[in-house]
């Protein structure tokens, strides 16, 4: 079988193309782009998108979100803790 990939507007065999896991209506569970202009584009992202982590301390790049991958996961690592506290007091003083 084969496919267009739609970006090198290319007919390509099926294993030229990435499965997809989330079906879409009248989707035959391949990728759009073949596994080259795929690629392609993903390290234009990578490279072109590199802004500042926004905490005060951290130089390093961030790509999705505002902070750095390991800011982002300290941040978590706080929230999580501070859920688990017990509470001062066992019922509500008011």
């Amino acid at each position: 079988m084969t496919k267009t990939c739609i970006k090198c507007k290319e007919t390509k065999d099926l294993s030229v193309f990435y499965k997809q896991t989330a079906l879409r209506p009248n989707d035959d569970g391949y990728d759009y782009y073949c596994k080259v202009c795929r690629n392609a584009s993903a390290k234009k992202t990578w490279t072109t998108n590199k802004k500042k982590c926004s905490t005060t301390q951290c130089d390093k790049p961030h790509y999705a979100r505002t902070m750095c991958k390991c800011c982002y996961h300290k941040l978590i690592r706080q929230e999580k803790k501070f859920l688990k506290r017990k509470p001062f007091y066992k019922e509500d003083p008011l």
